[in-house]
């Protein structure tokens, strides 16, 4: 066999079972690859029936995962797969029938040097997006598309975890994913940051992430993340992973952020954090809003205080603030 698919999943059977349904029409031949359903879901015996509904797939094995943690899960999948390569997919994604080909073929391509690969991530709505949501904050909801050219990723690029593939040596020689990371019981703990904080242990030791444009996947996108309250909690879980993964980092830079969240309080006019929980309908005013609740939580987390921080700034001039 040459891949293995790995699907974590926490009770959503009926995303599971489309996932799956779309893993039947792949252009590789069932010979070449296994597939791998790592159940994090907390009741064995509802996953055991859910086994027998779903895992008629030739070539899957299921994995009730007692302990919860996608990180977790991801690392017993690596160790339960018995080929050179292993793809991870969420359970509420579908794949294009030439995924699994163009992942194989992808690290083919680029030899040696790619020890990781992904390729695009789109949005499957239920409904349209809301007016309000900016284009930047679709990576939040794991959209990603780096264009139509394969090629080698630059450092600061990244595949989202919803649609990527690894090297299973160079995967374990890196420890595997960081299990303080990712999430944990569905939505209740939105911590991320365990698919990039392992790709950038897998550059340090001199391999390259490779784009697969023809490595698709649509991601459905839930109702309930169509909600600014969502993204505030998204944006801030996103400020706890970055500051678990360069707590340094995020400390030195405590007061430039406490004074970029403020410059956004300030604009708005409203007293405090009240600010941040306004619904802004205009999706560049939308976009500040949520980046505003990113750097405060990232500048509290780093102990900054109102009496040690920058002075706020004063409000831009020349532009129309919305809340009057």
């Amino acid at each position: 066999m040459l891949i293995s698919v790995a699907i974590c999943t926490y009770q959503r059977y009926g995303d599971l079972a489309a996932c799956l349904a779309s893993l039947r029409q792949q252009s590789l031949s069932p010979d070449d690859r296994e597939i791998l359903v790592m159940d994090n879901s907390p009741d064995r015996e509802h996953s055991q029936r859910m086994m027998a509904a779903l895992g008629d797939l030739p070539g899957l094995r299921w994995f009730h995962v007692d302990r919860p943690g996608l990180s977790y899960a991801r690392n017993r999948a690596i160790e339960h797969a018995r080929t050179p390569l292993i793809a991870f997919i969420d359970d509420d994604v579908t794949v294009t029938p030439g995924w699994l080909a163009a992942l194989v073929e992808g690290f083919a391509q680029f030899g040696d040097t790619a020890h990781s690969a992904g390729g695009p991530v789109r949005a499957n709505w239920p409904t349209p997006p809301p007016s309000w949501m900016a284009v930047d904050m679709l990576p939040f909801l794991s959209v990603v598309d780096r264009g139509g050219e394969a090629r080698l990723l630059e450092t600061e690029e990244w595949v989202p975890g919803a649609n990527a593939a690894y090297r299973i040596d160079r995967l374990r020689a890196a420890g595997g994913f960081r299990e303080r990371l990712g999430r944990f019981g569905g939505e209740e703990i939105l911590l991320s940051n365990e698919d990039t904080e392992t790709t950038d242990r897998m550059h340090l030791a001199g391999g390259r992430t490779a784009w697969l444009p023809q490595a698709a996947v649509a991601h459905r996108i839930d109702v309930s993340r169509l909600d600014r309250g969502w993204f505030r909690r998204r944006f801030a879980w996103q400020a706890v992973s970055d500051f678990m993964v360069h707590p340094s980092h995020h400390g030195a830079t405590a007061r430039e952020n406490w004074a970029e969240a403020a410059e956004y309080i300030d604009y708005t006019g409203l007293p405090g954090i009240e600010a941040l929980a306004i619904a802004q309908t205009r999706p560049d005013l939308c976009q500040w809003q949520m980046t505003a609740v990113y750097k405060l939580v990232l500048s509290l987390l780093a102990g900054v205080k109102p009496d040690t921080a920058a002075p706020m700034p004063a409000a831009p001039q020349g532009e129309e603030n919305e809340n009057g």
